[in-house]
């Protein structure tokens, strides 16, 4: 199908970021920006984007661009083939998979028939397991590609999926089911808050005492919603349930203490505790990394399984001494 040069703001389009887009390559969707309220077309089908283009969206500060929702299967695939294909050291593919990745949550939190969206999350799961499997240089690159001023949907989503996943191969010694089950923990841990107001979320301080009542469920609307549809273990399944309990009993949604907390809830946790305090998406207040470290040391007899928390800090630590 041959769409418009302009469309509404209301039509079906999915979200890119700009700068995982491979330049100078033919893209197989529309491209699309927003301006003046509405959508313009800034690239057909079948045409390359240049690195000037990409240079001169970037001044205007169009940072993120569309493409019709009808295209979003075939860019998954192009991106996926690029993951496959490029070799280990090139950023491209690292950008392909992380893009894959940011698509992947967005179409399953939009999704109104979630068993399917669920299938081919787990699908995509287990493929990023297996090439992860093959090239060890794969999580700490996607690691490092997480920005804490990245102001996308569902970006704590896909930074606690990678860290799951990342932290579950360092405690386990190497990718294995273990890793899957933090994968899929990761990514939909949250997915029991699609029917909260996001900047309630944002600001939890501003919350009516009710309110906090039923947020504090959404770990349990989590597991109604994704239990009865298959294809998660009851590892992820638990851990995603339990991944606002603190170890002396005082989280949420059932106050569960020590040993009634599950391994993997306990990975999930800390991961997603670090994930909100860094990064702005998830926090009126983001904290530099090592105060957030730190943050999190000073509560650990209370919150955090010590030993995960090592594991962790020294990871993450590990990372930034790379980036540098």
């Amino acid at each position: 199908m041959r769409f418009p040069g302009c469309l509404p703001l209301t039509f079906p389009v999915f979200s890119i970021s700009l700068h995982s887009i491979p330049v100078n390559r033919p893209l197989p969707i529309d491209i699309y920006v927003e301006v003046g309220g509405r959508l313009t077309l800034i690239r057909r089908a079948g045409d390359a984007i240049t690195p000037e283009r990409v240079c001169g969206l970037n001044r205007h500060n169009l940072r993120q661009v569309y493409a019709p929702v009808e295209q979003r299967a075939d860019y998954k695939e192009y991106l996926w083939s690029l993951a496959v294909n490029c070799p280990p050291d090139d950023k491209t593919r690292l950008l392909a998979v992380s893009e894959s990745a940011h698509i992947q949550i967005e179409e399953l939190h939009q999704a109104t028939d979630i068993e399917p969206a669920i299938g081919d999350t787990v699908e995509f799961l287990k493929r990023l397991c297996g090439l992860s499997a093959g090239d060890s240089t794969l999580l700490p690159g996607l690691v490092a590609l997480i920005d804490p001023d990245e102001k996308r949907g569902h970006q704590h989503a896909m930074d606690t999926c990678l860290y799951s996943m990342v932290l579950a191969n360092h405690l386990s010694g190497g990718v294995d089911s273990n890793s899957m089950d933090a994968a899929v923990a990761g990514l939909v841990h949250d997915l029991g808050e699609r029917g909260f107001d996001p900047k309630m979320m944002d600001n939890p301080d501003r919350m009516s005492p009710s309110d906090w009542q039923k947020f504090k469920q959404h770990p349990i609307e989590s597991l109604k919603l994704l239990e009865p549809v298959g294809g998660i273990s009851n590892e992820a399944l638990l851990a995603f349930a339990q991944h606002h309990e603190c170890l002396d009993g005082s989280g949420y949604p059932r106050g569960l203490s020590g040993s009634q907390i599950s391994p993997l809830a306990r990975i999930l946790t800390v991961c997603d505790v670090f994930d909100s305090l860094v990064v702005s998406h998830t926090a009126s207040t983001s904290f530099p990394l090592r105060d957030a470290l730190n943050l999190m040391q000073s509560v650990r007899p209370e919150r955090f399984d010590p030993a995960v928390l090592k594991v962790f800090t020294e990871t993450i630590e590990a990372f930034a001494k790379n980036r540098r």
